[in-house]
């Protein structure tokens, strides 16, 4: 694959602080690779992102949007680059983050994710972290990512704007249900913790299992969004 080909979507709301950290981390790693950076902020967000002076290279586009899966859409729409890479603002991409990218694509796989481990070395939490390298029933959280060819991507539709929770499953199942070919890579990924500051770990995985099992098979939406956000602070 060329340089200046890929293009990363992040979605934010009031994420003022990881995303300077993260754009200026993206970019430290760029050597010719990045298409550009388009972050799609809520409109509803308060931080005034858009008054930081960022280079060219990224953009930021207010998306008057209800969902992540909706600011995800977005971003696709106004991508210049052939590989789309939907990333979230708390998550940093282990370095050479790009070349490991375009090569897995040149190997001749359609679509990818890291694995990660977390930025807190609590047990539990590697444990957590160290799972994420197979493929199994839970593979295809929005926390390791997802960089795909964007032919392939809007080929399956790309992600649901109707999804109220769990878009990045969604399309995951999807991708694999055309029988995309993909590769978890084993380099590490770095996701915060934060949420595991406020709530006990095996209730973390407990509501993250039950609610992955009430959307696949076929929950209300609506009921699946309310009990997460009343179990997880």
């Amino acid at each position: 694959m060329k340089n200046n080909c890929i293009s990363i979507i992040i979605p934010t709301y009031n994420e003022k602080n990881n995303i300077v950290d993260l754009v200026n981390y993206l970019l430290e790693q760029n050597e010719g690779e990045l298409k550009e950076i388009l972050i799609m902020d809520a409109e509803k967000s308060t931080d005034q992102i858009e008054k930081i002076p960022f280079p060219a290279i990224v953009q930021i586009a207010k998306c008057d949007c209800t969902s992540r899966a909706a600011q995800f859409i977005h971003g696709a729409s106004l991508a210049k680059g052939t590989v789309l890479y939907f990333l979230h603002a708390d998550t940093r991409p282990p370095k050479n983050y790009l070349q490991l990218i375009l090569g897995m694509f040149e190997k001749g796989y359609d679509f990818g994710m890291f694995k990660y481990k977390f930025d807190q070395d609590k047990w539990y939490l590697r444990f957590n972290g160290w799972m994420t390298q197979w493929k199994a029933f839970y593979t295809g959280g929005g926390d390791q990512g997802l960089f795909i060819i964007k032919e392939q991507y809007h080929k399956v539709g790309g992600f649901d704007s109707t999804k109220l929770i769990m878009e990045d499953y969604d399309l995951f199942w999807r991708l694999k249900k055309a029988k995309y070919a993909y590769q978890i890579l084993k380099d590490n990924a770095i996701v915060s913790a934060r949420k595991y500051d406020k709530n006990a770990s095996f209730k973390v995985n407990l509501v993250n299992l039950v609610v992955l099992w009430w959307f696949k098979f076929g929950g209300n939406q609506a009921k699946i969004k309310a009990f997460y956000n009343k179990h997880i602070v």
